[in-house]
């Protein structure tokens, strides 16, 4: 790919309605003939990247939280380029203003290792350990108490041994997971990249990982251990979410070790 020419001008808020009707014609058609992974121009960058935080909005909304309990950090180091450039300091600063004023107790973040998935996620990983080390300077008694929380979903997996957690997930909550998925991210139903497991939406790709979770657990503990728990939600359960808990010098040496393993290959 590459190139990503056209695209025309803005379209000033006051403008008419027949013109915003040009203007989408325009990029309908822009978008219809460029190659899947192409670099855009820079007015269409804009336009996809505010349509995919108009959709995690989305998704924040239905489970409750407000506009205004979202920001979108728009991270330097991420510019549509085929190969995206290191986070730096510059990155990490947004994060740790984020930080200075929230002052959470939990932190969360995509746990993927370099070449797993999409590279954003582990410079976005990077990113978020300089702005804790950042934090961890100038305000050690906050940062000391942070918990981080390390995800993986579709692209890599947590073995069992890795885990410290395990959330049980039954068919209501797999259901809300492909309905939510599918009513907030309709850009994303068909992914122009789909994992070599399952050409599919995403929301299915997880599901699968969730439930082959379960099946492992149920395998070292006995299926009995679920259908026969005192706990209705473990009765319930068909998957599991798996995270890694850890405490910041553990999380910071784990990403200086991602780092490292990246850098060897």
């Amino acid at each position: 790919g590459g190139g990503g020419g056209g695209g025309g001008g803005g379209v000033s808020p006051s403008a008419s309605p027949a013109l915003l009707a040009d203007a989408c014609s325009a990029a309908a058609h822009y978008f219809a003939s460029q190659l899947d992974g192409a670099k855009d121009a820079p007015l269409l960058q804009r336009l996809k990247g505010g349509l995919r935080e108009f959709e995690a909005d989305l998704l924040w909304a239905y489970h409750g939280f407000g506009r205004n309990e979202v920001s979108h950090l728009r991270l330097g180091f991420y510019k549509g380029e085929r190969f995206t450039e290191e986070p730096t300091r510059r990155d990490a600063r947004p994060i740790l203003a984020a930080l200075e004023e929230t002052r959470p107790d939990v932190v969360t973040v995509a746990f993927d290792p370099e070449g797993s998935g999409p590279d954003t996620h582990f410079k976005v990983l990077q990113a978020v350990a300089e702005a804790l080390r950042l934090w961890r300077e100038g305000d050690p008694e906050a940062a000391r108490a942070v918990r981080v929380w390390g995800y993986r979903n579709v692209w890599f997996r947590f073995t069992v041994a890795e885990a410290t957690h395990a959330v049980a997930c039954s068919p209501a909550d797999t259901a809300a997971l492909n309905d939510s998925f599918a009513a907030c991210f309709l850009s994303q139903l068909d992914a122009s990249f789909p994992s070599p497991e399952y050409d599919g939406p995403f929301s299915h790709l997880a599901q699968m990982a969730q439930a082959r979770q379960y099946a492992e657990f149920a395998t070292l503990l006995g299926a009995d251990a679920f259908a026969a728990h005192s706990c209705r939600e473990l009765r319930a359960a068909h998957a599991l979410v798996l995270l890694r808990e850890m405490g910041l010098d553990e999380f910071l040496a784990s990403a200086r070790e991602l780092q490292r393993a990246a850098s060897a290959d």
